[in-house]
């Protein structure tokens, strides 16, 4: 097992243990987990989620994506294979998927591959939102029947920054609890959390702005991994700059 470093929080772990890959699959399959497949010409993503796992066999299978973009994926020569797996980004790349048709259904047979590669982090991995991205927070006002627009600035499996006026951000202060939080990005998030605010400070460049940290609380599995597959996107992402 090798590692190659990003940068000095990032870490990419590749694992070549065909021992190891097979337990983490099998983590995946019994999590149910979703899975993303993606290809880079034509830019295409089929979203699925993992429905059988034979460790003997060495491979797993997946429902089938969606039907308007079925033919570029059953017919590309490479895919990435992308899933999270005990909460970190995780890949691979198969030149071989199997269709499986059973009556009107239709999936996916992939094996195992020789390496599978995880993003590491020596913290939570926190994405921070790039520019141009669309998002809007709705932030309740603790005690008041109003609420506060602000704009997303990072975001984590724990928890996310928000930006907002600073005349509008005094209600905010370490130790308040926030009911209510709603969260939209064209990154596919769409949450309604409860929170806690843990820091509040003035954006270094531009003081009429302030950016109010806060923690998320008793998270559903669903606003979980819909906070996990926005972070995925954004990791991956931010791999590609790096990479150019």
């Amino acid at each position: 097992m090798q590692t190659k470093n990003i940068d000095q929080d990032d870490v990419i772990q590749r694992i070549s243990s065909p021992r190891m890959i097979a337990s983490a699959l099998g983590r995946l399959y019994d999590a149910r987990g979703q899975v993303s497949l993606r290809l880079e010409q034509p830019r295409v993503t089929g979203e699925s989620r993992i429905v059988g796992y034979d460790e003997g066999e060495r491979k797993f299978v997946i429902d089938a994506v969606a039907t308007q973009v079925r033919e570029s994926i059953e017919q590309a020569h490479k895919i990435e294979v992308q899933t999270i797996i005990d909460g970190l980004m995780t890949w691979f790349h198969t030149s071989s998927i199997k269709k499986i048709n059973e009556g009107q259904d239709r999936y996916y047979e992939i094996p195992f591959p020789d390496v599978l590669y995880k993003l590491q982090r020596r913290d939570a991995y926190r994405a921070r939102i790039p520019g141009g991205v669309q998002s809007r927070v709705h932030v309740p006002v603790p005690q008041d029947i109003r609420q506060v627009t602000a704009a997303l600035h990072d975001l984590s499996a724990g928890g996310a920054c928000l930006e907002m006026k600073s005349d509008e951000a005094s209600p905010y202060e370490p130790g308040v609890m926030v009911q209510g939080l709603e969260i939209l990005s064209n990154y596919g998030l769409d949450l309604h959390v409860d929170a806690e605010v843990r820091h509040k400070r003035p954006e270094r460049s531009n003081p009429s702005l302030s950016l109010v940290g806060v923690r998320f609380h008793n998270l559903t599995p669903a606003a979980r991994q819909n906070i996990e597959r926005a972070v995925m996107e954004i990791q991956r992402e931010e791999m590609q700059r790096k990479d150019r």
